[in-house]
This record gives structure tokens, sequence and C-alpha cells, in this order.
């Protein structure tokens, strides 16, 4: 019992052979105990049995050198070719344009502050912080639900934590992300994926996660828009709404909602309708409004209604708020984005069909139909004529072409061509809350920055070409030579370059240039009088606004920056809100500004595009600095020098 009792002994006795030595070899000759012997061993089956065993290590070996690889095939995968630092984030955005298109909602394109710096932060003390394991989790589930499984894996190896794995098929990390950015108020265009609409009667906006920030435009601004609905807003009063003369001077997103879609139609009401659809981004977004409008057109029944009384009432708002909507989408289609757009479509499906608004329905599709095709609903007032040959220099081919080679007449129609289709793509939200301005909404002001920079190369490029003209008759010659295009602008009504020639000719350093105006010729120097007389900031540039009622019907770029000076003016002088209303007042006299400016913009000139010359205005690049120009001007004419000494 003893010898039972230790580890190694019933093995021994159960595997033990009877061992016999070779005669020959003197090597020791393993024979089968009786228990082999009874079951059928033989010096085969033996062989076959570590064979087998010996088959079945390699299969494991092999199966985790093949693991092995693909983990490394994995992490290469993962990891990408090798590539440089600075060319790190053009490989990424090359391959992952999912990862620009993130980016780009966060971070634009111009290095404005990222989306982590703009939020509204929450001024809520945090006591219980999520465990990075929980972080993981959830991660890993949203991974899941969109088919990366090779990169769950790598994260439970690099983390040494096991995926709990889950049924659910929709992300719990995105909405856990949204209910964090869900009171941002200043960011652009933040959409949500994967989130359907629900029915506009029974989901609250608010809660319907941002998808559109884009139109809160002032940060600064602290304007309250109440998650009332607009019904239970309550009567008109001094603590929703301020009226003066009959207009709207101030009041809450719903009262002005409430005014934009009144069951009468007051006198004032086309000019407060084109105000509110114009500045309405100043202070909400496109989607607030569209949820607004659908709160305005579900109307109650008052008690002291009859049920006709009632069906006429509601009819009316009804209508009023369709007619909004498409007057929205033919002005401005521009603030919709593609959500938006179905939205749109399941409220006109859902509830105007249902409810037999027939008219209304087929108007809002054919509507939405038009301004997807790009169908302008304008008429635009397009000359018929043959437009005039181009004057092209004998050198039009020559890699030499230079602006100084082509006619004062065909620089001015390509440039006027180039300005102004920035200037008819010009879109209400670029001009407020003085967005050209600010770091943070800078992307929003596309077409103004580039009018504005196009301003400031041409102007450049008039002083340094004058002052690298070396003598003092061929100076004269090339001063002429920009007076003539100067006229020229003046001609097709392009204000916005002739400003920035006649900037470029009183820029100092060529203003300072005594010997060479006092030699030419005086048509060139009354003409150039005239033209500085006529583009005179005096009296609110009171010449130019004069000359510019003369132009009706007619293709025109207005001088950009008087009326950005003007939106300044009114921006900075007047508060946004009174009294936690929003200011109306304020918005209808940028509707004006903003007004003047575009109105020319469904005018087009009849000009034909030669690219050899646009692409030399399009790189049009002054290397001579302010300090060059300086130094090169008392070059060609130093101080107390007399005409002599002068080349």
């Amino acid at each position: 019992m003893s010898e039972l009792k230790g580890n190694k002994q019933p093995k021994r006795r159960f595997t033990t052979m009877n061992i016999s030595t070779d005669e020959k070899s003197n090597k020791p000759i393993k024979r089968k105990s009786k228990v082999e012997e009874l079951l059928g061993f033989t010096d085969n089956t033996d062989k076959i049995l570590k064979n087998k065993q010996k088959r079945q290590r390699e299969i494991e070996l092999q199966r985790e050198k093949q693991i092995q690889e693909e983990i490394e095939l994995e992490k290469k995968a993962l990891k990408g070719p090798e590539i440089k630092k600075h060319e790190w984030l053009s490989y990424v955005f090359k391959n992952h344009p999912e990862v620009l298109e993130i980016r780009e909602k966060t971070t634009p394109i111009l290095k404005h502050e990222s989306f982590s710096n703009l939020i509204e932060r929450s001024h809520t003390e945090v006591k219980d912080n999520i465990a990075k394991s929980d972080i993981l989790q959830l991660v890993m589930q949203h991974l899941s639900t969109v088919g990366l499984k090779k990169s769950i894996r790598c994260l439970e190896e690099e983390s040494n934590l096991r995926y709990e794995n889950e049924n659910s098929k929709k992300s719990k990390l995105v909405p856990v992300l949204q209910l964090g950015i869900s009171n941002v108020d200043n960011i652009w265009n933040l959409s949500t994926e994967n989130i359907d609409p629900k029915d506009e009667q029974e989901e609250d906006p608010e809660q319907y996660y941002n998808d559109d920030f884009v139109g809160l435009g002032n940060e600064d601004t602290e304007i309250s828009i109440r998650n009332v609905n607009i019904w239970e807003e309550g009567p008109d009063s001094e603590e929703n709404i301020i009226i003066e003369k009959e207009l709207v001077k101030a009041g809450t997103l719903n009262k002005l909602i409430e005014k934009l879609t009144p069951p009468d139609r007051p006198k004032s009401y086309p000019d407060y309708m084109k105000s509110f659809l114009m500045c309405y981004q100043s202070f909400t977004t496109p989607r607030q409004v569209l949820w607004k409008l659908i709160e305005r057109y579900h109307v109650p029944k008052k008690n002291d209604q009859t049920f006709t009384e009632y069906k006429t009432h509601r009819k009316f708002i009804q209508l009023r708020v369709g007619n909004v909507l498409k007057k929205w989408m033919e002005d401005h289609f521009s603030d919709f984005n593609d959500r938006l757009i179905v939205e749109i479509h399941q409220f006109i499906d859902k509830t105007l069909a249902r409810d037999g608004h027939s008219s209304l329905v087929q108007n809002l599709r054919n509507t939405i139909k038009r301004m997807q095709k790009g169908a302008s609903l304008e008429i635009e007032r397009e000359t018929k004529e043959k437009p005039p040959d181009p004057i092209l220099p004998k050198n039009i081919w020559s890699f030499d072409l230079k602006l100084t080679d082509i006619d004062e007449e065909e620089i001015a129609k390509q440039e006027t061509l180039v300005v102004h289709h920035l200037y008819i793509n010009i879109k209400p939200i670029e001009l407020l809350n003085q967005a050209w301005i600010k770091e943070k909404t800078r992307h929003r002001s596309p077409n103004v920055l580039a009018l504005s920079l196009r301003f400031t190369r041409l102007s450049n490029w008039v002083s340094s070409t004058i002052l690298n003209v070396e003598t003092i008759k061929e100076r004269i010659k090339m001063v002429s030579s920009m007076i003539k295009l100067a006229n020229h602008f003046l001609k097709m009504n392009n204000y916005h370059s002739l400003q920035a020639v006649l900037s470029g000719i009183n820029n100092s350093p060529i203003n300072r240039l005594k010997f060479t105006w006092e030699e030419s010729t005086k048509n060139d120097k009354k003409s150039f009088n005239n033209l500085t007389l006529l583009m005179s900031s005096k009296n609110n540039s009171k010449n130019y606004q004069n000359h510019l009622l003369n132009l009706f019907n007619k293709p025109t770029v207005p001088y950009l920056v008087f009326y950005l000076n003007e939106l300044t003016i009114k921006e900075e002088n007047q508060p946004d809100n009174i009294d936690n209303l929003i200011n109306f007042s304020k918005r209808r006299e940028i509707f004006q500004i903003v007004s003047d400016l575009t109105k020319f913009q469904h005018y087009h000139y009849n000009y034909i595009s030669v690219h050899q010359i646009v692409v030399l205005l399009n790189n049009l690049r002054v290397k001579m600095s302010k300090r060059q120009m300086k130094s090169k001007s008392y070059k060609l004419e130093p101080r107390k020098s007399n005409r002599n000494n002068i080349k």
C-alpha cells in the first residue's frame, strides 16, 4: 500500500517493461509487459502513436505560427507603409476620406480653432469619471457594429481587455458623444449619421441630435432660444415681443416665427419675410426654423372657436407655412443640406398630403426638384447678342506671355468675369456677424475672402508694375495704361476692380513720384481725378451710391469693401439682443445692406473667357513688400532731386 501512495509508483507498475540486453550490441532490449501483450500493443503500434503525437505537436506549432503571422500582418496593415512625418496627414486623408470629412467638420481647412475649443463647456462638476475599461468597451462595441473585427482584436491585445460581445446592432458610442455636444451653438455643419428622423409630431427638435449648427455665427451673442412650443408661448407681451410703428423691433424666436406666418397679410409682411429669411442665421439655424414652422403648422383649437372658425383659421396658417417654405427654398436653397431636404420631404408626404393640401404638396415637390437640378427661379437678364471677339496679343500661345502684353480692355474683361463669378456666389450667411473677420467663422465667407484677396493682389500688381519701369518716359506710359484699365472697369460697371486699380495708383510709393505725375498728359490726370472723385469715401461714398442708382438691369460688380464697412458699423454699434429678445430691427438694417450688395447677382456679362489671360490673373503674385516698394520709389525719384538727374 505504501508503494501505491507514491506519485511515481503506479505508473512504473503499469508501464514497466521486461528489459534484457542484446548480446552483440550490449544495448537494452525493450520487451512488452503482459498488460501490453493482452491489449494488443506491438512495436508498430507504438511507432504510430508517437508519430501521431508528433504530427499533432507540429500542427499546433504551425497553427500558432500562422496566428502570429496573421497578427503581424494586421499590425503591418494598421501601421501602413513607411512615410515621412510631414506626409502623414496627406496619406491618411487620401486613403481615408471619412477622416478628412470629420476633420473638416470640426477643424476647417483655414486653420481655425478646433471643435473642442469652440464647444460650450458645461459648468457642472464631474464627480464620477467613466472607467477606461468602460470606454474601451464602448469603442469596441462601436467597431463591432460597423464590422471592424480585426481592430477589436488589436484593441484586445493592446489593452489586455476582452470584448464583452453584445447582440446590439446600434452603436452606443455615438449617442454618448452626441449627448456631450447637444448644447453646442456655434459649430458649423456638424452632422450625425445613422439616426433616422422620426415623425415631426413626436420628436423634440432639441433632442434630435444637432446636424446643422451652420448659421449661429456670432459666438458672443447670448440670445435665448427657449425650448417652448410655439403654441405655448402665450399672447404678445413685453416679455416676448416689442413692436414699434407696426414693425417688429425684437422678439423671441417663437414670436418671430409667428409673425412670419400670420393668418392675415399686413402691409409690412413682404419686407419682414425677406428680412427674416436672409438674416435668421445670425441668431438661429435652418433646422430650428424648420422645426418651428412645423410646430406652427399644427394649429390647436381654441376653446372659444367654433369648428368652422377653427378650420378657416388653421387653413390660412397652414398655407402660410407652406408658402414660407416655398419662398425659403426658392431664395435661399443653399441653406438646405441633404438631411433638411429629407425632413421637408417627410413633412410633405406625412403631413401636408395627409391633410389634403394637394396643390401645396405639388408646388413644394416641384420647387425641390427645380432647385436640386440647379434651375434658377429668377429671370436672368442675359443678352442674346453675340459676345465681342476677345482682343488677343500675337504671343497669346507663348510661355512668356505677360499681362503687360495684353490690351487693357481685354484684361478688364477677363478680370471682370472672374470677380463677377465670385460676386454672384456670395450667400447672405457670408455677410452675417462679421464672419469674414473672425478666425472662427471665416470659413463661412469663401467668396467674400476671395474677392478681398483679388482686390489686394490687383492693387499690389498695379503698384509694383509701375515701379518696375526704370525710365520716366516708360513709367508715364505705364501709369497711363493703368488709368485706361481703370476706365475700362468703370465702363463694365466693375467697381470692385476699379477701386483696386485706383488704390494701386494712389499708393504712396506711386503718389510721391513727382516728375512722373508732372509729365503725365492732361487727359490722364483729369481722368484719374474723376475716377478718384467717383470712388471717394467722403460723405459715405455719396458719389458712388448715386452712380449705382442709374444702373438698372445691367451686369455689375459692386465695390465690396464699402458694404463690409457698412455691415461692420451696424454690427458693432447695435446689440444683438434687447432684454434677452432677438434684436430684429438690427437684422432689418443688415438686410437692407446685404440686399443692396447682392441685387445685381442675377445679371451676367457677355464676354468670352480666355484661359491664358485668366491663368495670369489668377496667379498674380507680387514679391515686393511695402518697404521694398518705398525703397524702389526713392531710388527712382530721390528726395529733392532735379529733373535732370532722373532717367
